[in-house]
């Protein structure tokens, strides 16, 4: 296929997506909105305002409006799709386009009933081995470099969400308090150690994205009994390992779909607790990053456009 990358690395680069949306027409990962259809029509009405994240140059938006939600909102992080969707489906009232990214929404809080991605995640997360954690590398020096001065960089799941701010300190700025014994963040040290954390952490942050500012900001633009609707390959034994959170204060759904391979369709809704089985997979997280196991479980997919095993192919 010619838009198949020389690596699945690549589906995660804007260039990537600006270059091949500039002649693809059309392309739906994990089928057309006719395949799920039955299930989101349980839980979205029509006069929900709804969200699109990472909308591409799929149909969905262009068939759920034609099935009578109007209220739709689309996001990508590429201006070409955004262009070109937007111009596709100049006629359709109400809808709208923008050029974001779903890690930082500049939408008010409680501005929509129903958020949707479909395949989103699966895509910034196609290079990673284990989908749901960090390598322990990685979260070794950041927690090391981050944990003594950043507030709320103790917690594990929050390190990721520092590099930002971290990447934004000009490289004159004057170092953090110093821990007894640490010679990391001494001002001997500090002038050499700064120019190599920003060099290392804009490296590093091409490469592991923190799902968690997405949550954060889809729990944050979700009004009071939202739903964030998930579309994706991945079962729950991966997916849910993400989603069964009791700080992202929702309940979890899961429904199946797809003939041959199944395809997996989370609704969590904001405002509800965790089931006794879900705050179980929280719960055995929490005790496993306690006591890591000696060994490593991978997923890795193959360099194939079939990554997402699209069922429309």
């Amino acid at each position: 296929m010619e838009y198949l990358p020389e690596e699945n690395s690549r589906y995660k680069d804007i260039d990537y997506w600006d270059e091949r949306y500039k002649t693809e027409q059309c392309y739906d990962w994990l089928g057309s909105f006719s395949k799920f259809q039955h299930i989101l029509e349980k839980h979205v009405l029509k006069e929900d305002s709804i969200l699109i994240l990472g909308c591409g140059n799929s149909s969905m938006s262009g068939d759920m409006y034609n099935a009578g939600y109007h209220g739709i909102t689309n996001i990508d992080y590429s201006s070409v799709c955004i262009g070109t969707m937007s111009d596709r489906y100049s006629d359709c009232v109400g809808m709208t386009w923008h050029q974001m990214d779903v890690r930082r929404l500049s939408f008010p809080d409680a501005s929509f009933d129903v958020i949707i991605e479909k395949a989103t995640l699966d895509a910034i997360m196609v290079e990673e081995k284990t989908p749901w954690e960090v390598s322990p590398q990685a979260d070794g020096f950041i927690h090391q470099a981050l944990t003594e001065w950043l507030p709320g960089a103790a917690d594990p799941l929050n390190r990721l969400d520092c590099v930002t701010g971290l990447l934004e300190l000009p490289l004159s700025c004057s170092p953090p308090p110093n821990p007894a014994g640490d010679p990391f963040s001494s001002r001997t040290h500090w002038p050499i150690f700064l120019p190599f954390l920003h060099s290392f952490l804009s490296a590093a942050a091409k490469h592991f994205i923190s799902p968690r500012s997405h949550f954060i900001e889809v729990g944050r633009c979700l009004k009071p009994g939202g739903r964030f609707v998930s579309v994706t390959f991945a079962s729950p034994l991966f997916r849910k390992r993400l989603y069964a959170r009791a700080e992202y204060n929702w309940s979890i759904q899961k429904y199946g779909y797809g003939e041959g391979f199944e395809y997996f369709v989370y609704v969590m809704t904001k405002g509800e607790a965790l089931s006794p089985e879900d705050a179980a997979v929280e719960k055995k997280l929490l005790e496993d990053a306690e006591s890591p196991p000696t060994t490593n479980v991978t997923m890795q997919l193959e360099d194939e456009e079939d990554f997402l095993f699209n069922i429309e192919s």
